[in-house]
């Protein structure tokens, strides 16, 4: 017998479902086998419309998504999908261990760990992860747009 463990999850509604299997099976269809490596992941807002008055904007990647090739831009990217999103699903859980895994005394000593980690992480892990997204859009669809975690 095992303990119950809750785990915390992103709210999912028959809509939503229907929506992320819609548009699971878009992107499966729309990217090849083998391309992940040409899609640009991310969990930044990519474009804004008042640049200049948003101080957070300080990077811009493209003026336009049609600038980045093979951008998933927010209409096409499957609502409530943060497990699809490798950063979301690999990375981000990762660096928190390896920053974390001291405490800090400060906020700029976190910061600066974990630049520093990043820094580590092998290109093999990251590429690992981000090759896992078609098999997980694959799984969406199998589950009929539901929960694969």
């Amino acid at each position: 017998m095992e303990s119950y463990k809750r785990k915390n999850v992103h709210h999912l509604n028959d809509s939503i479902g229907r929506k992320r299997l819609e548009r699971c099976i878009q992107l499966k269809v729309g990217f090849a086998p083998g391309t992940e490596d040409q899609i640009l992941f991310s969990d930044e807002k990519l474009f804004t419309v008042e640049e200049a008055s948003n101080r957070q904007n300080e990077r811009t990647l493209a003026s336009r998504s049609q600038d980045i090739p093979d951008c998933i831009n927010k209409d096409e990217w499957p609502p409530s999908s943060p497990d699809l999103n490798p950063l979301d699903y690999s990375v981000w859980a990762n660096l928190e261990s390896r920053a974390c895994a001291k405490s800090h005394k400060s906020l700029e000593s976190l910061k600066v760990n974990l630049l520093s980690e990043w820094q580590k992480i092998p290109q093999e892990e990251l590429r690992k992860a981000v090759h896992q997204f078609r098999g997980r859009i694959t799984s969406v669809s199998h589950k009929k747009g539901g929960y694969i975690e």
